[in-house]
């Protein structure tokens, strides 16, 4: 379900419900990855601006004691990879404390933080967490090897009964008129080649009483 607002799907409903009793710490986001978490936390921010709402950004090889300090603030919200977390959780008596309040808890990408890596430290906060609360699980590598009702349960310690499974990707249907391709290209050749279809685009799209938009993916930005 990758670029169809798989994170939206849980923000918006945590916003609409913190809109309602702001207070934090009101929901705990965790994410395989240093940049996963960084996008989670600027779209919680970007979505929250009008809400005002405060957003702790945990995640390791960034400075450990500037973390300590903007989570004394009492978030609304935090995100974090599960190995920084753990080690703030076992040594600040302010999110011990807040943390009880916790409503939403989220797994981004739940297939690889239950993985052994990362479940090691889930398994350990999972016990320091208050029982009454909603956890959400998504991802955008969803295979049915990998998931399981009977997993669930055991490592996430719910019951199985109440667990709800919604996969998008069986849902959503792609409209008829869109044809979509791919092409292997040498690296050196990638960039001209990208150029190319733009301009083939563009040239198409002129005399058009329609203006075309064209949307581009990339990886990464530098």
């Amino acid at each position: 379900m990758t670029g169809s607002g798989k994170t939206l799907i849980y923000l918006l409903p945590i916003l609409q419900k913190l809109s309602l009793d702001p207070h934090g710490i009101f929901a705990v986001v965790f994410a395989p990855s240093r940049e996963l978490a960084a996008h989670i936390s600027q779209q919680f921010q970007f979505y929250g601006a009008k809400m005002n709402i405060r957003v702790s950004l945990i995640t390791g090889g960034t400075n450990y004691v500037s973390q300590t300090v903007d989570i004394d603030s009492i978030p609304h919200v935090i995100v974090a990879t599960p190995g920084r977390f753990y080690e703030i959780l076992q040594n600040n008596d302010v999110v011990k404390k807040y943390i009880k309040n916790l409503k939403f808890l989220v797994f981004d990408e739940f297939d690889k933080l239950l993985d052994d890596s990362l479940y090691f430290f889930i398994e350990k906060i999972l016990g320091q967490l208050p029982q009454k609360r909603q956890t959400i699980l998504t991802t955008a590598t969803f295979e049915d090897s990998l998931f399981s009702l009977d997993t669930l349960q055991t490592k996430l310690s719910v019951d199985a009964s109440t667990i709800k499974v919604f996969n998008l990707n069986k849902q959503i249907k792609v409209v008829e008129t869109l044809s979509h391709y791919y092409l292997f290209l040498p690296h050196i050749r990638r960039d001209y080649y990208f150029i190319h279809v733009l301009l083939k685009e563009y040239e198409a799209a002129v005399g058009n009483e329609f203006d075309r938009s064209i949307i581009v993916f990339f990886n990464r930005c530098r």
